[in-house]
């Protein structure tokens, strides 16, 4: 574990933001949609976006599987520092107090916050509000809304979110090469939004015609 693990928990707050904001942005979106969503005949948004709400569930389950792992990676961390702990001893010779006084450049990275790494992890709950706010922009194109344009603007709301998503990812891989520390949060990041990715391609929440019931239509 480097500096800045040790200085902040780094894996709780990752657990607790991943429960707490989808959450949060989830009903945000709702109440946002609920206000300004105007349908072609009365229904519920599930009825109206369910690419999008389908898009906007699987982010929730795949953040809340992720915050149960950070849990565990924090909770790790936490049993190694306290039961591996090298005590540090009594009595230092000259040599270590210029060692200490003698910058080093792979403490100063690792003092360094990982900013790349953070968004890449931060960035995918946050896909459900974006998503939202995508479909409220998408609807002021339509003058009167049917089943075709309904469609068109849950299409709109997904594809967002997924190119929301795919920047987390990118931001993942950037901070792998830029080796910003923890290595293995930026690598947590990537493989959130991997399979953030992989899910949406496979559902095909994005396709024109997207039913809860038909799923994808041909």
């Amino acid at each position: 574990m480097n500096r800045f693990g040790k200085s902040l928990p780094i894996w709780g707050i990752s657990s607790v933001a991943l429960i707490t904001v989808p959450i949060l942005c989830a009903a945000l979106a709702t109440i946002m949609l609920e206000a300004l969503l105007v349908g072609y005949e009365p229904a519920s948004i599930n009825t109206m976006l369910p690419g999008w709400t389908y898009a906007s569930a699987t982010v929730m389950k795949i953040c809340l599987v992720a915050a149960i792992v950070a849990a565990v990676i924090a909770l790790v961390n936490l049993a190694r520092r306290r039961w591996c702990a090298v005590p540090e001893p009594a009595t230092k010779v000259a040599s270590d107090y210029r060692q200490e006084r003698t910058p080093n450049p792979a403490n100063i990275s690792a003092n360094v916050i990982p900013i790349r790494g953070l968004l890449s992890v931060a960035l995918p709950p946050l896909a459900p509000l974006v998503g939202a706010l995508a479909v409220v922009i998408a609807q002021t194109l339509v003058d009167k809304p049917d089943a075709a344009s309904m469609n068109f603007i849950s299409r709109s709301g997904v594809l967002v979110m997924l190119a929301w998503i795919t920047t987390s990812m990118i931001l993942g891989v950037l901070a792998q090469l830029k080796r910003e520390r923890p290595h293995s949060l930026s690598m947590f990041g990537v493989v959130m939004s991997a399979c953030l990715i992989g899910l949406f391609w496979y559902w095909q929440f994005y396709k024109l015609g997207f039913d809860q019931d038909r799923w994808a239509a041909p």
